[in-house]
């Protein structure tokens, strides 16, 4: 009778010290040119998505197999299936948020510092991303002291009224503080907001305490508070209002139709 493979080690994840130092050499077993490096990168990535999820459950055996090939456990062939005997399932502890800051840091160069604390003071170039994101626009202002526009937008930066205002917001150089609201696709709102604006609709601006919901209302209300850097040409006020009317049905009709069932026929 074929004798019982043996059972190996069971294989563990690097810790977040071993995946900043990453490594040059190839680990045994690993197929990838620049195994090391790509092995603990997965590992990472892993560990990260599982912190997020909240997730300290056990991972199946074939994941676990795909992981200790990563590391350079050897062995265990693809699939389901393979030589010897398949490790029992094991417990992932993700690194934590400190852990990762600190190997985002170790990893960053002084380049990337900079601009990163240029985007948190207001003054370097305008970030969208959903977390670390621009929170505020100083433009010419001194401080935020000056700021006396609020613009409270989408979280995932893909709302095309909100982007309209922040470009016109852009263009005319105002100063103003952003406030991130997720849509309504990704959850409720926040009950703060929805005491100040009860349709929930975005974008919402706020402009010396005057409070605003619709985005052309918005861009009127900026070009009459900041007439600096006018957006409007000089005797074409009404052909702006015609088109911008028009961009708005045209955009309704689009939503509309996007949002309502097609039938067979199209």
């Amino acid at each position: 009778s074929a004798s019982q493979a043996p059972t190996r080690a069971q294989p563990s994840l690097p810790s977040a010290s071993e995946i900043a130092r990453g490594a040059s050499q190839r680990p045994q077993g690993c197929p990838w040119a620049n195994g090391a490096a790509a092995a603990k990168l997965s590992c990472a990535l892993f560990a990260a998505r599982a912190l997020r999820r909240g997730c300290r459950a056990p991972l199946s055996a074939r994941r676990a197999r795909f992981f200790d090939s990563l590391l350079g456990g050897g062995g265990g062939g693809s699939g389901d299936s393979g030589g010897g005997e398949p490790p029992k399932a094991w417990s992932v502890a993700p690194p934590s948020w400190e852990e990762l800051q600190a190997l985002l840091l170790e990893r960053q160069s002084p380049e990337e510092l900079e601009a990163e604390e240029a985007v948190a003071t207001g003054r370097g170039a305008l970030c969208a991303r959903a977390a670390g994101g621009s929170m505020v626009r100083l433009f010419g202002a001194e401080d935020e002291s000056q700021v006396r526009v609020t613009f409270y937008r989408d979280h995932a930066a893909w709302c095309p009224y909100c982007e309209k205002v922040q470009l016109a917001l852009e263009e005319k150089q105002v100063p103003y503080q952003i406030v991130k609201v997720n849509m309504n696709c990704y959850g409720q709102k926040p009950q703060d907001f929805l005491a100040m604006n009860p349709m929930g609709l975005l974008p919402v601006a706020e402009i010396d305490g005057l409070l605003i919901t619709e985005s052309n209302q918005i861009l009127d209300e900026l070009e009459a508070t900041f007439p600096e850097r006018s957006l409007v040409p000089a005797g074409r006020g009404t052909e702006v209002q015609q088109l911008l009317r028009l961009e708005r049905r045209l955009f309704g009709s689009w939503m509309s139709w996007l949002r309502s069932s097609v039938n067979e026929s199209g």
